[in-house]
């Protein structure tokens, strides 16, 4: 310490005597002259000069004490009038400047802390946004998103799927006429359509049909123009007139510009009337709707005929309704009513309305995901939270024993600042603002890091085909605020305790014998906790790693490699049934003809992605009411078998000649499973099943000419399901398609698909074209996502639980450097040594082990039901996970122990 430190120390003391100038200057100087000539002398009788510096300042403590003797010295001396007070702030100011001068300081403890904060913090802010967008406030525009739900009309079948029925106008317009706790309801059905606008090429982009009163239900103002009127969505056909998103009007003009301006959807110019508020993109999550137009309308843009474009009085445009409820109403109450008006309107007679005897109104509470993916994807949602929370936890343990060792190894600056006359409470503010200045930074950099992935979470799936969303809004940034203050505050505490407890003479005299205990039970605890959240990462990890591998490792009954998939929006063109089969027969031909090619088919579906027609099937022999079986029916071309590489295992597979064609002998092909239900056998060739009208006119008896292998069509973990091919071209209604083309490379056979289908017809659009390896890789997003994102976490829970126990193995060794001296001098060897090292990491593994093992047990109930093939007890993986950290903690400990044991005990004892 400088003179010039120690006069700025001496004259802050001196100040609560308030003496006249002169005379402080000169007591100020007397005294700085004293405690020079008193180190000087200390320092001669041997003592270091940190001591001596202490001891004489020592002989001036108490402030308060020096005061009154002044006083008593000097009592004739002029006092001048004291000064007002320092505002809060101003002290809080300074407080904080002084924290950046420290970690300025100190800056590869400052980087490891606000690193450590925003690792910890950012995934924490994500998950909290990927909950805020698909389930806590989806709808940004809307205001008070609790009031609003669906309802859908329909059955539920089998308890788990819902089969939904349209409802027309004049059902929704009598129920809605008893209606005491639903304000007001609103038909809405997503579309995709195909647009076209001078400044952006042809493409296909999400639509919504809805009721003229649709943003006024939802409460979604408009950035210009108007919204619909009634008699727009009534006249047979609807208005031509559309509502654009703030997105798509900033890409066509301004605002203001685009509103009365023409856009071509469908092949039909609609009139723009409306800009929706920025942000909305409609109400299903996943979906980013750009335009809006009518029910009526969209009978039009579907190119029905044109004496359909009046819904039949039982009929209408929509599946789902958003509501808002009644100020005060809840949603039970709610359906409640639904279904009572459905079933008034049954008994009452109304035109068509016996519908409702068999089919009625369910309601789901809120908006965003879809209803009946609501509990799966929220079961993904609360993991993703979990995981965040436990990152969260981990981080601030490491950050507690961060800054209890910066604290300890600083007990000496803080013993001279008691000394000097600092009271407990201003150090515990220092420390508490250096914390909160670094779970500040350390969370804005978290937000930031979030921030920046959200274009990379906007394509990586939850499931096989819903996207992830992230909504950061003003709460999120509040609560990213609040979680960094109290993360700052709580950090701060402890050391300030330790600090508060520090006295100048233990301070020196644990100088020369090593660093202070304080805090060592607290970084123990620590350490501890870091160890079980690290092993439940660990854990669950492994269990998502061997779920992938599991499901990896499923004979899916195909062979995905190679092939592509192109599916085509033909509807958005006006093609019917027969120009439908003209282009798609065309187009196999060239595609099969073009070099590179090893096979090409069309089919309604491909693995993986479509379900096909569910029918009941049966013997000849069989009761059509009791024993017919479940069965997708699934139309396929002839070479659909060789192109996704499925075996054939009895009989043979379609010919040319059996596909295309209006009226075709009734040949079917089954799948190895339904052939075993049936006929228990394998080998069904030859003989026939009853299907019923979905398959012809009226039920009919088909032969089965051949049998496929099994598949699985909707994900790995899934089982085969029954399946009956029957040749393309049968159905009365194609109405489209996917073309499958085998190649050596799938880019190879999009890139001819493509070639040739704008040969036949250039305005076309491609709906969709993917490589089947794509989509069956999309069918493993989900857990490659967890794998992926738990095996980083338990990465950084692996690191930061190594730092905690290596710091934690170095403060013993610190502490009992004077202890190992004198056992090596008495003869103990440095194996001894590193074995009484060694045991305090012993003593983590043996209280954090348990715990983390116990804590996973009782949170595996969170994961059982995304797993494959493994279990959520499985003990291999809780003994793998202890095992590897009890690997990290031993690595931890080492260094600190070879160091100990190579300590010189002549220099140790010398220090005595």
């Amino acid at each position: 310490m400088t003179t010039a430190e120690i006069r700025r120390l001496i004259r802050d003391r001196v100040a609560a005597a308030r003496l006249a100038p002169e005379a402080e200057a000169s007591v100020v100087d007397e005294l700085v002259q004293h405690v020079e000539d008193r180190r000087r002398d200390l320092i001669a009788r041997g003592l270091p000069e940190a001591v001596a510096l202490a001891k004489s300042l020592l002989e001036i403590e108490g402030h308060e004490r020096l005061a009154r003797d002044l006083r008593q010295v000097m009592p004739h001396q002029h006092t001048p009038s004291p000064e007002p007070a320092p505002r809060w702030w101003s002290g809080a100011w300074a407080d904080l400047r002084y924290a950046a001068r420290t970690l300025r300081r100190s800056p590869g403890f400052a980087l490891a802390a606000i690193v450590t904060v925003a690792l910890s913090t950012g995934p924490t802010m994500a998950a909290l946004g990927i909950a805020n967008a698909m389930f806590w406030r989806p709808v940004p525009a809307a205001p008070e998103p609790d009031r609003l739900g669906v309802v859908w009309f329909g059955r539920w079948v089998d308890g788990e799927s819902f089969s939904p029925w349209r409802v027309s106008y004049g059902h929704v317009a009598e129920m809605s006429k008893t209606f005491t706790t639903i304000a007001a309801i609103a038909g809405t059905s997503s579309d995709r359509v195909n647009l076209v606008a001078p400044e952006l090429p042809a493409r296909l982009v999400d639509a919504e049909a809805v009721n003229a009163n649709y943003f006024d239900v939802l409460g979604v103002p408009l950035a210009a123009g108007r919204g619909f009127q009634v008699d727009e969505d009534r006249a047979p056909g609807g208005a031509l007139v559309t509502i654009v998103s703030h997105e798509l009007a900033q890409t066509l003009g301004r605002d203001r510009a685009v509103v009365g301006r023409t856009v071509i959807v469908n092949g039909s110019e609609l009139t723009v009337i409306g800009v929706a508020a920025p942000g909305f993109r409609g109400t299903v999550t996943g979906r980013r709707a750009d335009l809006w137009f009518t029910g009526m309308t969209s009978a039009r843009l579907n190119h029905f005929p044109a004496d359909r474009w009046a819904y039949q009085p039982n009929r209408g445009p929509f599946y789902a309704f958003v509501f808002r409820l009644a100020p005060g109403a809840s949603f039970d109450q709610a359906q409640a009513e639904l279904t009572g008006a459905a079933r008034g309107l049954a008994a009452a007679k109304a035109p068509g309305a016996e519908i409702f005897e068999s089919r009625g109104p369910t309601v789901f509470h809120g908006l965003g995901v879809e209803p009946l993916a609501r509990g799966e994807t929220w079961r993904t949602v609360q993991l993703l939270l979990m995981v965040g929370a436990l990152l969260a936890a981990l981080g601030a343990a490491n950050l507690g024993n961060l800054f209890i060792f910066r604290t300890v190894a600083r007990t000496q600056e803080a013993a001279v600042r008691r000394a000097l006359g600092a009271s407990a409470a201003r150090l515990a503010r220092l420390l508490v603002t250096e914390s909160i200045l670094i779970s500040s930074l350390g969370a804005l950099l978290g937000l930031a890091l979030t921030l920046l992935s959200r274009s990379a979470l906007s394509t990586a799936p939850l499931t096989g085909i819903r996207p992830l969303e992230l909504a950061i809004d003003w709460r999120l940034v509040a609560l990213a605020t609040l979680l960094a203050s109290t993360i700052g505050v709580l950090l701060g505490l402890a050391p300030a305790r330790i600090a508060a407890r520090a006295s100048l003479s233990s301070a020196m005299a644990q100088r020369t014998r090593g660093t202070s205990r304080s805090g060592s039970r607290l970084r123990v605890g620590l350490a501890v906790a870091q160890l079980a959240l690290s092993l439940m990462l660990c854990a669950g990890a492994v269990l998502f790693v061997q779920t992938l591998q599991n499901l990896r490792g499923v004979d899916l009954g195909f062979v995905p490699d190679g092939v592509a998939t192109l599916s085509f929006s033909f509807r958005t063109q006006g093609y019917d049934d027969a120009r439908t089969k003209q282009f798609l027969h065309e187009l196999l031909d060239r595609v099969a003809a073009s070099p590179g090619i090893e096979a090409a088919a069309v089919a309604q579906d491909v693995p993986m992605v479509g379900g096909g027609l569910v029918v009941q099937a049966r013997r000849p022999d069989q009761d059509a009411t009791t024993e017919s079986t479940e069965a997708a029916v699934v139309d396929v071309t002839a070479w659909y078998f060789r192109t996704l590489g499925i075996p054939i295992i009895a009989g043979r597979a379609f010919t040319d000649d059996e596909s295309f064609v209006s009226k075709p002998e009734p040949r079917v092909i089954v799948n190895r499973s339904l052939a075993r239900r049936l006929f228990g056998t394998d080998n069904a060739v030859g003989r026939t099943l009853i299907v019923p009208a979905a398959l012809g006119n009226g039920p009919q008896e088909v032969a089965i000419i051949g049998v496929a292998g099994d598949v699985h069509w909707q994900s790995a973990n899934a089982p085969p399901d029954m399946r009956i091919f029957r040749p393309y071209g049968v159905s009365p209604a194609v109405l489209g398609g996917v073309l499958t083309v085998k190649a050596s490379r799938a880019a190879d056979g999009l890139r001819v698909a493509r070639s040739e289908a704008s040969r036949i017809d250039a305005h076309l659009p491609v709906a969709q074209e993917r490589s089947l390896r794509a989509i069956v890789d999309g069918t493993l997003a989900q857990p490659r996502l967890f794998a992926w994102v738990l095996g980083v976490l338990a990465g950084l829970g692996f690191l930061l639980a190594a730092v905690g126990v290596h710091g934690l193995v170095s403060q013993v060794v610190a502490e009992r450097t004077r202890e190992f001296g004198i056992r090596l001098a008495l003869g103990a060897t440095p194996r001894d040594v590193v074995g009484l090292v060694i045991r305090n990491g012993a003593l983590v593994i043996a209280l954090g082990v348990p715990m983390g093992v116990a804590a996973t047990a009782l949170s595996s109930r969170l994961v059982a039901s995304q797993l494959f093939g493994v279990g959520a007890l499985n003990p291999v993986v809780y003994g793998s996970a202890a095992a590897a950290l009890v690997g990290v903690v031993i690595a931890a400990s080492l260094g600190p122990a070879i160091r100990a044991s190579r300590g010189n005990p002549v220099d140790v004892l010398r220090t005595e």
